[in-house]
């Protein structure tokens, strides 16, 4: 594939002539949507990308390059399910570690002492008591 030159994807990013699309791509696992910018180089390849905001609360870029708009497309939303797999795996791998340091022990003994001394409700209860108060 001939590689478009970093100064030509930059003047078509700020060229008013540019041919611009912008795509929903949509994560099939997952079925979370971004918008993806697509661009038509000069040179008949396309540039895409998508912008997103990670963990850490950071701007994070999914940049592809591609000969055909419906590669770039397919190319963006396997890029795209694996940002959004590698966060839910980083996300999960938090929490366990929050849980191995304690960080919802007290948690844990505030819903047992609530249970000793009867304020916790199975659902049956609970739905009768909202339904009474709510008359």
């Amino acid at each position: 594939m001939p590689n478009a030159s970093i100064g030509e994807i930059r003047s078509k990013l700020n060229s008013n002539y540019v041919r611009k699309f912008i795509e929903p791509i949509v994560d099939p696992i997952y079925e979370d949507s971004h918008e993806a910018c697509l661009l038509e180089l000069d040179s008949g390849d396309w540039f895409g990308y998508i912008q997103y905001i990670d963990l850490n609360n950071y701007i994070a870029n999914i940049k592809c390059h591609a000969r055909t708009k419906e590669e770039l497309i397919a190319l963006l939303t396997d890029k795209l399910h694996e940002a959004i797999e590698w966060e839910e795996n980083e996300h999960d791998r938090r929490l366990e570690k929050a849980i191995e340091a304690g960080a919802f022990d007290n948690l844990a003994e505030k819903a047992a002492q609530n249970a000793r001394e009867g304020k916790c409700y199975d659902w049956e209860t609970l739905q009768e008591m909202l339904s009474k108060n709510a008359q």
